[in-house]
C-alpha cells in the first residue's frame, strides 16, 4: 500500500480512547493528530510522560454518555454548556492534565456552537498554529461511536480535523 507517513492519524472510542490518548504522548513524534471519543489521559500522566512533539488533538464526549455521567456532577446529562461542563471536577481535571501535558494555554475560545455540536479550542503556548486541542460536546450521544444519518457524526467531524494536519 501507498502510505503517507506524513499523515497517520489515529482515533479511539472509550477504552480504545485511552489507548490513542497513550500513543498521543508515546508516537507524537509519528502521528500527524489524534481523535479521542470517550476516553482520555490519565490524571497522573504529567508526573510521568511528556509526548516527544506536539500535535493536535480533538477530544469528544456526547452529553448522555453514561460512563461519563456516573464520574461527574451530571449523572443524567451533560449540559450544551461549555463553562459549566469544564467547572465539573472530573472533566477540568481531566483537561487539566491534557493542558499541562501539551503545554495548552488555559484559556479557550468556542466555536460550532450551532445545532447538535458545540467545541472549546485551546491553543498551545508555542504560538504554533497546529498546536491546539478541541474538545467538543455531541448532544444527545451516549457511548456508543456516533454516525447518525441524519447529521454529521464523529468520523465526518475527526476527519474535517485530520485533514488539515501533517507532520
Amino acid at each position: 500500500y501507498s502510505v503517507d507517513d506524513r499523515r497517520i492519524y489515529v482515533s479511539g472510542f472509550s477504552n480504545g480512547g485511552g489507548m490513542t490518548s497513550r500513543l498521543a504522548i508515546e508516537l507524537s513524534d509519528q502521528l500527524a493528530a489524534v481523535g479521542i471519543l470517550a476516553g482520555s489521559l490519565p490524571n497522573d500522566t504529567t508526573a510521568t510522560y511528556m509526548p516527544t512533539r506536539i500535535l493536535p488533538i480533538h477530544l469528544m464526549v456526547g452529553t448522555v454518555d453514561e460512563k461519563i455521567g456516573e464520574v461527574t456532577s451530571f449523572p443524567g446529562r451533560l449540559p450544551m454548556d461549555i463553562p459549566t461542563v469544564l467547572a465539573d471536577p472530573h472533566i477540568g481535571s481531566l483537561l487539566q492534565t491534557w493542558i499541562t501535558t501539551f503545554d495548552l494555554n488555559p484559556n479557550y475560545t468556542v466555536s460550532d456552537s450551532a445545532g447538535n455540536v458545540i467545541t472549546a479550542t485551546y491553543t498551545g503556548n508555542s504560538g504554533d498554529v497546529d498546536h491546539l486541542l478541541k474538545f467538543t460536546l455531541l448532544e444527545n450521544v451516549g457511548h456508543f461511536f456516533p454516525n447518525p444519518e441524519n447529521r454529521p457524526g464523529a468520523a465526518d467531524i475527526l476527519w474535517r480535523f485530520f485533514e488539515s494536519y501533517s507532520l
